[in-house]
């Protein structure tokens, strides 16, 4: 069921010679609930957006941006949620991993990078549940909001040269690692990365408090418990069993413990390039994340 009033379909079906002023005000009123379109941009950005703006209404599953094709449209959610996923390529196994490395929801924005840049997406974006976009043509972005994402670029910048890793980088090589990298609002409780031992990734924390956790494979301390509190039938139905057996049917426990925190200011571990502070201006390195 569309969250869009048919109203506002309407209008954004139209071309924009045929849109009102009236009709325009009641749109920017309605979509400045998204927070994306509300916070940081002006009153005469938002009234040049909604001039222009497109409706598009996807279904679960639906690809709404694939990595390495040319972009054409910045996108609003008005409701629904997209995954993003990137495909990364394992040089060492030769193969493409693809991994989804963030979920946005109502009121946020993408598909700025390429816009700014080179013109290619830089990953892909897939609608996680029906949703509701409102798209803003290249042209009228270029022409609206460049200064806003300079801003944000910068901030970014700022942020990267507070840690000592880059201190001895290019001006303009930091600059470039910044606009590649995403800023992750991530919700308490989620899994940033499952295996520290492979990461695609490095996480630098803006804010917050990130717990780093070691999984314990506890099957057989959980096992001996139990005979020790005496369900003896069950020992003897695995003795009863074949090695084989007992391997395939017993039910795998685990457990967590915190091995670490990573606060405001800190980065997940990981391992720099043998030629990190020898890299040219032009090879940038595939990794960054601010969560």
């Amino acid at each position: 069921r569309s969250r869009m009033p048919p109203w506002a379909i309407d209008v954004m079906s139209q071309p924009p010679h045929r849109r009102t002023p009236q009709q325009i005000q009641h749109l920017k009123h309605l979509l400045a609930t998204m927070r994306s379109f509300r916070e940081n941009i002006t009153d005469d950005m938002r009234t040049k957006m909604c001039e222009v703006v497109r409706y598009t209404k996807c279904d679960k599953g639906r690809v709404v941006l694939r990595q390495g094709h040319v972009g054409h449209d910045f996108y609003f959610i008005f409701s629904g949620s997209v995954f993003i996923q990137i495909d990364v390529y394992d040089a060492v196994r030769d193969e493409t991993r693809t991994s989804v490395e963030n979920v946005l929801r109502m009121g946020e924005g993408f598909g700025e990078i390429a816009l700014l840049g080179d013109g290619h997406r830089t990953a892909s974006v897939i609608c996680k549940e029906p949703t509701e976009l409102c798209q803003i043509d290249k042209a009228t972005f270029l022409d609206v909001c460049p200064a806003l994402f300079n801003q944000q670029l910068q901030d970014k910048v700022n942020f990267a040269r507070e840690f000592p890793l880059f201190s001895l980088w290019d001006p303009e090589d930091l600059k470039k690692l910044c606009f590649l990298s995403q800023v992750l609002d991530v919700p308490h409780s989620t899994v940033i990365e499952t295996n520290w031992a492979r990461p695609d990734f490095a996480y630098f924390v803006m804010k917050g408090r990130v717990s780093m956790l070691k999984e314990f494979d506890v099957t057989d301390i959980e096992e001996k418990a139990r005979t020790t509190r005496g369900v003896q039938d069950e020992a003897l139905t695995k003795r009863a069993q074949t090695p084989s057996d007992d391997k395939d049917k017993r039910k795998k426990h685990t457990r967590f413990a915190n091995v670490g925190t990573l606060g405001t200011g800190s980065h997940t571990p990981f391992q720099p390039p043998v030629d990190w502070f020898k890299r040219p201006a032009n090879k940038t390195p595939n990794f960054g994340h601010y969560v």
